[in-house]
């Protein structure tokens, strides 16, 4: 039953978030996006197992895996916090389910700039401008729903941190954060400072 209902949940966002994002912007709603994102050389192989395995390292915990299509849903045995620790979905969108907030963890086989070029000039060291120019695909992870709304929304960031450095490998060529606009080049020291209490 929980996994049906995030599926139901998973189908709706997939087809509907880039228009109710755009009528949250409409009607004011100017909440920080609360996201990392990997800029990376080449696209990524990645399916809910595979997710599930890399959450289960990130934040301990063992989260279980649908790609939606399985008529078994859930893979492997079901553990005691199965209802609140789940990976469903498939390349390009996966909604993780944690026991407080939910998660959107993207990887899309395409440059994350609209205009590459123009977000490469921009840039203003050479690595990063090479960075922006040479990715082919991204991955991010995002809070899409605190279950504490009275919770500050900044208090996810280390979660998401950690996993973005399960993420991490050597094909990353820089990691982005939405929120400020702010953009490094990325090496091995930024995986080790994202598993620490300050990644921002």
């Amino acid at each position: 039953a929980p996994l049906g209902t995030l599926g139901f949940a998973f189908t709706i966002w997939r087809d509907f978030a880039p228009a109710l994002r755009d009528a949250a912007e409409q009607a004011g709603d100017k909440k920080p996006m609360i996201s990392f994102v990997l800029l990376l050389r080449e696209p990524r192989f990645l399916e809910a197992k595979i997710l599930a395995e890399i959450v289960s390292s990130a934040w301990g915990g063992r989260y279980l895996a649908s790609d939606l299509e399985s008529e078994s849903g859930a893979e492997g045995k079901e553990s005691d916090d199965a209802e609140t620790r789940y990976v469903i979905g498939r390349s390009p969108l996966f909604v993780v389910q944690a026991p407080e907030p939910m998660y959107i963890v993207n990887n899309f086989n395409r440059p994350y700039f609209d205009d590459t070029s123009e977000a490469a000039e921009a840039m203003p060291e050479l690595r990063l401008r090479h960075a922006v120019e040479q990715h082919q695909a991204w991955i991010s992870v995002d809070l899409i729903s605190p279950f504490d709304d009275s919770r500050d929304r900044r208090s996810y960031y280390p979660p998401i941190a950690r996993l973005i450095a399960e993420l991490s490998g050597d094909d990353c060529l820089a990691i982005f954060h939405p929120e400020t606009g702010t953009i490094n080049a990325w090496d091995q020291s930024l995986e080790e400072k994202l598993r620490g209490p300050d990644a921002l």
